[in-house]
């Protein structure tokens, strides 16, 4: 039965578990980030450029406004990566079960990207 479906979805099948995959080590490199932020005081580059930094009236204001969003949504990143691509290699519970999975995951970016954009009109000053 598996192997009938893999030739039926054929290299849609390993591309999507790539990009699975590839958004699940984004998860976790959120998660790392989050964390070294906190732990360091140092802003991450994935959230803002190491040069323009400086322009950032609190730094630590912005770490704690972005730490849990952070977190939250590398945990987010990571299940929706490991979860879809296990299903795309043993379970083929179906485009529905994709559809679904991929419309939380984008939804879950969408607010990532207007708590970050926030955060960011709070505490930065754009040149």
């Amino acid at each position: 039965m598996r192997a009938a479906a893999y030739a039926e979805r054929g290299i849609y099948m390993s591309y999507m578990i790539i990009f699975d995959l590839v958004i699940a080590v984004l998860g976790i490199y959120l998660v790392s980030s989050a964390l070294q932020m906190k732990r360091t005081g140092e802003i991450s580059g994935m959230f803002h450029s190491s040069e323009n930094t400086e322009i950032c009236r609190d730094k630590e204001g912005f770490i704690n406004g972005i730490y849990r969003q952070t977190l939250i949504f590398g945990v987010i990143s990571l299940l929706f990566g490991v979860v879809d691509a296990a299903n795309g290699i043993f379970f083929s519970e179906g485009k529905i079960f994709d559809f679904i999975s991929m419309a939380a995951f984008l939804l879950a970016c969408f607010w990532f990207s207007m708590k970050l954009r926030k955060e960011k009109a709070r505490f930065f000053d754009e040149m």
